[in-house]
Order: structure tokens, then C-alpha cells, then sequence
């Protein structure tokens, strides 16, 4: 990572990377390579729970839109055979 080998701190990648809402789906060998280039495991941990949380947040969003009379339905005014 560029950001390390800049010399950024741990907190301030974490910092860039909530910013920026960057979702990483590492592979085994992706969290082998950040390891070797000198990246930390609190950064590289903090990189692998970005993408369980979006996850997390699309799963929120979809039983709230699940449960939404309006936004399934439309918005009626008055009878609902009489749309203005």
C-alpha cells in the first residue's frame, strides 16, 4: 500500500478509507501481499470488515424498503381508486 510506504499512521488510513467508504473484498492472497508490503493487522482487519459492513447496511436498507407500504405501493391521496 502507497499509504503506508508514505508513512501514514494507522488511524489516519483508517481514517482515508471511512472517507472515501472504500469496500475491500480481500482474498487470502490479497491479505497475504498487504502483510508482506508492511501493513498492519489492525489495518488489514479493518480492511476485511469493510465489506461484512457494507453487507450489513444493504441488508438494513432492503428490510426497510421491504417494509415500506409507501414505497412499494406509490402514495395515494383520498380514495385509492381516485388518484389525483
Amino acid at each position: 500500500m502507497s499509504m503506508v510506504k508514505a508513512g501514514m499512521t494507522e488511524e489516519e488510513i483508517i481514517r482515508r478509507i471511512d472517507a472515501t467508504r472504500t469496500v475491500f473484498r480481500l482474498s487470502s492472497d490479497d491479505v497475504i501481499n498487504l502483510r508482506k508490503e508492511g501493513v498492519s493487522d489492525r489495518v488489514v482487519n479493518y480492511m476485511l470488515d469493510t465489506y461484512t459492513r457494507y453487507i450489513a447496511a444493504e441488508q438494513r436498507r432492503q428490510d426497510y424498503y421491504d417494509d415500506d407500504w409507501h414505497y412499494r405501493f406509490g402514495f395515494y391521496y383520498g380514495h385509492p381508486w381516485h388518484r389525483w
